[in-house]
């Protein structure tokens, strides 16, 4: 367990300009937040966690631009790990029929914005997605961002409330009761997903 903020010695208590608490300097008599393992083990502990997931090798070099920002690179990289992990090795599952399916190609990649780009290499091709991984913790974001360099037209079309084989956990979107509902996107549209007990909430 991690040590809340506003429970350890010497901190300024809880207001609306900071809800969780704030470290404090000495002033005057006031004693201020200690140098001490109690208030920073917590952070050394969670930064080394993250080099240990993604697997980097500390460079034992201050963390600045020369030396790469080791720290907030592995967050990207974990970032990614987790994207990949927990979606694509599923992804292809969960697409249920798309128009001129023979012969269509697309391909998908994440950025270090944690966006997966889908990119329809087919003209004027419908793509059709009615559900994604299952095997997702509640509260799991999951963006998309639909791409094309065709002269043709590239339509992303979502099916909420889906029926089709595979279509669990559903595509949801608040007020849209109706099953094998769809909505297109088009490109340079960014979809947002939420993982909820319900299914993959649009937002």
């Amino acid at each position: 367990m991690a040590i809340k903020l506003s429970n350890k010695p010497n901190t300024v208590a809880i207001d609306a300009e900071y809800p969780y608490g704030d470290i404090r300097n000495i002033v005057g008599s006031t004693p201020g937040t200690p140098v001490s393992r109690e208030v920073y083990a917590d952070f050394h502990q969670f930064f080394e966690r993250l080099m240990a997931d993604t697997n980097t090798t500390h460079n034992d070099l201050p963390d600045n631009a020369t030396n790469d920002f080791q720290l907030f690179e592995a967050l990207i990289s974990w970032q990614k790990l987790r994207f990949e992990s927990y979606n694509f090795s599923v992804f292809n599952d969960f697409f249920v029929e798309c128009t001129n399916i023979t012969g269509f190609k697309y391909s998908y990649a994440v950025t270090t914005q944690g966006l997966t780009e889908i990119d329809g290499s087919n003209d004027d091709t419908t793509f059709d997605l009615a559900s994604l991984s299952k095997d997702v913790p509640n509260g799991h974001v999951h963006r998309f961002k639909i791409k094309s360099n065709l002269t043709g037209t590239f339509n992303f079309r979502i099916l909420l409330n889906a029926t089709g084989l595979g279509a669990f956990p559903p595509l949801i979107k608040e007020g849209v009761t109706a099953p094998d509902s769809e909505f297109v996107y088009t490109v340079d549209a960014i979809i947002t997903f939420v993982k909820t007990n319900d299914g993959w909430q649009i937002i």
